[in-house]
């Protein structure tokens, strides 16, 4: 601002608030009921993550884990679809942001963490290797074992017997669920694999979910 006061001139600097929006780094993982469908899923995902860009928050990444077994039963359930978003946020924010997981019926369980460097340096070299990982998408089935992406997955022998199999066409990715049990030295367990179908596998996996119990009267004898 330029005033003139008795031919002299003096130069007033100009006042300008500037309003400075501190950005903390965050980590929130949430699981959803395995009953939801595909759309359903979505549109819990989509909430969630439109409240954060309405809130002026900047989303860093976001995953989809899938349909993951539990460490243990929550509201009398086994699985859970798993999801992480990573985003930067106003810390003023994120009590309204855990309010709406809590209001939320299809979220069985959430955790938000606030991330340092080290913790932002692990997650940038965490995303960057699964970018660079191959993945297979392959499923090899036989009457003894399964292969999917590379992995092996006993179904008899070694103490391990499959009772039943069934695909789980109703949630998405479709899950191959099979019921085992095993003999320990306390007795026998018994509990449920579930993998994954890879979309070019589903007719492979329906069509041995059909013979298995064929397949299945020829091992007993």
């Amino acid at each position: 601002m330029l005033v003139i006061s008795n031919k002299s001139i003096i130069f007033a600097p100009n006042f300008i608030t500037i309003n400075i929006k501190i950005m903390n780094h965050y980590e929130t993982v949430f699981i959803l009921n395995p009953v939801l469908s595909e759309q359903q899923v979505k549109e819990t995902v989509s909430k969630f993550e439109d409240f954060l860009t309405s809130k002026g928050s900047e989303m860093v990444s976001k995953e989809d884990w899938g349909l993951k077994k539990l460490a243990y039963e929550i509201q009398h359930k086994k699985s859970g679809f798993y999801h992480l978003f990573e985003f930067k946020a106003p810390a003023e924010i994120i009590i309204a942001f855990e309010t709406e997981f809590r209001r939320d019926e299809r979220v069985m369980r959430f955790l938000t963490v606030s991330l340092d460097k080290h913790a932002i340096s692990w997650a940038e070299r965490r995303r960057a290797k699964l970018k660079s990982k191959t993945k297979y998408q392959e499923l090899y089935l036989t009457d003894y074992f399964i292969v999917l992406n590379g992995e092996k997955y006993l179904l008899f022998g070694d103490g391990i017997y499959t009772l039943s199999v069934r695909v789980i066409a109703n949630i998405s990715p479709i899950i191959l669920e099979f019921k085992i049990h095993w003999k320990t030295r306390n007795g026998v367990t018994f509990d449920e694999l579930r993998l994954p179908v890879p979309p070019a596998e589903i007719t492979k996996a329906t069509n041995f979910c059909s013979n298995f119990i064929s397949k299945h009267a020829l091992h007993e004898k």
